[in-house]
């Protein structure tokens, strides 16, 4: 994937799936919050491991309060 920014990704997300994945990552089962990224995105091209790592790594820092977004 060209270029992946989680902060543009993740509104692209339906609202069931970003509601899932935070509840994956406070939970700390990331291998789920990977596998429900890769698998249910519909981004094109399909998401590397790289960008879901990404991705969680944003939203472990955006529900922990390190970050503005």
């Amino acid at each position: 994937m060209d270029s992946f920014e989680a902060r543009t990704a993740w509104p692209k997300l339906s609202a069931e799936l970003r509601t899932e994945i935070d509840s994956l990552v406070v939970a700390r089962r990331n291998i789920q919050a990977i596998a429900a990224f890769r698998d249910r995105s519909g981004l094109e091209p399909r998401p590397g491991l790289a960008e879901a790592v990404e991705l969680l790594q944003h939203r472990y820092d955006v529900l922990l309060g390190q970050e503005g977004s």
